[in-house]
């Protein structure tokens, strides 16, 4: 990830269950919520809770409560390997290029931010964006103990 300064939170409930918080950036935000935002329209993923309709674009940020992003659902498109299927690859359809479009921007935004931009080729490379994002939901899912 970079040089990206990560704020850990840990957090004791009454009962004992222990919280795992990280403050994210709005470009990490962004991108980790686009695939939250995929995956809520997989039946694959989001079993009971699949939402049938197109994919917002925007990311939402009002009212705050959307800032929330689930790593229940990140862990399962990280563990299951599903990012070639939330990002259509292989898909030669209007809605597949767009979904990969915001996908490239997205993740172009991180590796600016985060001082890791690589060659030019390496950026029209389906198969090595998508191992880079499964970095970053390695990175982000790390257990923290």
């Amino acid at each position: 990830m970079g040089s990206t300064n990560i704020t850990q939170t840990l957090g004791l409930s009454i009962t004992g269950s222990l919280s795992h918080f990280t403050v994210l950036n709005l470009i990490e935000f962004e991108f980790l919520k686009f695939f939250i935002n995929l995956a809520k329209r997989s039946p694959k993923i989001c079993e009971f809770t699949y939402m049938d309709g197109p994919v917002p674009f925007e990311i939402a940020t009002e009212p705050k409560i959307m800032m929330h992003v689930d790593g229940d659902i990140l862990r399962r498109c990280l563990e299951d390997r599903r990012l070639e299927e939330l990002l259509r690859i292989g898909q030669n359809t209007v809605k597949a290029k767009e979904i990969f479009k915001k996908f490239c921007e997205l993740l172009l935004r991180m590796r600016m931010r985060n001082d890791t931009l690589e060659t030019a080729e390496k950026i029209d490379d389906a198969d090595y964006l998508v191992k880079e994002a499964y970095g970053v939901l390695e990175f982000f899912l790390r257990p923290v103990l």
